[in-house]
């Protein structure tokens, strides 16, 4: 997701041999902007946004992921086959009733293009995570009630 270094055996721009220190930090270097209704809600790993939470609890919602198809394996890919992947994760979610809004990620390194979001509610994190799977994703941002966005990682051991 992010413009870092690979990992030894790693080249530039292939996705492959990013470390998942690297990943997770460049991640976790990330706003997650979600536009909902009139309100716009700026989210980082980890952190409480009392805001967010109070607008899911009006949605009667305790859980929440954020997924994006740009740029599997952080391997940016050009425009149209970005937003080519972004619209069937947009139609897929809306075929599973749980699209709520969209955001985009903005991270911290200017270097890397903002990449569009979903934001989806009452889906489990398994299914957040086979989605994440089916669009190369290497995670997905999950929640509860709480509205603390967590990583939830793709490969669980990696």
């Amino acid at each position: 997701m992010r413009d870092v270094e690979p990992a030894e055996g790693g080249r530039e721009g292939e996705g492959e041999g990013f470390s998942r220190h690297d990943c997770d930090a460049a991640y976790r270097a990330t706003t997650y902007r979600l536009h909902l209704d009139a309100a716009c809600f700026d989210l980082r790993i980890g952190l409480a946004h009392p805001a967010f939470r109070a607008w899911l609890q009006s949605r009667e919602s305790d859980k929440f992921a954020i997924i994006t198809a740009y740029n599997p394996a952080s391997v940016q890919l050009g425009f149209a086959e970005n937003a080519e992947r972004q619209r069937r994760l947009e139609n897929e979610l809306r075929q599973l009733a749980c699209l709520a809004g969209q955001g985009e990620n903005f991270a911290d390194d200017t270097g890397w293009p903002v990449e569009p979001s979903c934001l989806a509610l009452g889906l489990s994190w398994e299914e957040a995570r086979r989605l994440g799977a089916a669009y190369g994703q290497n995670a997905v941002l999950v929640g509860g009630g709480d509205a603390i966005p967590r990583l939830l990682w793709i490969e669980e051991d990696k």
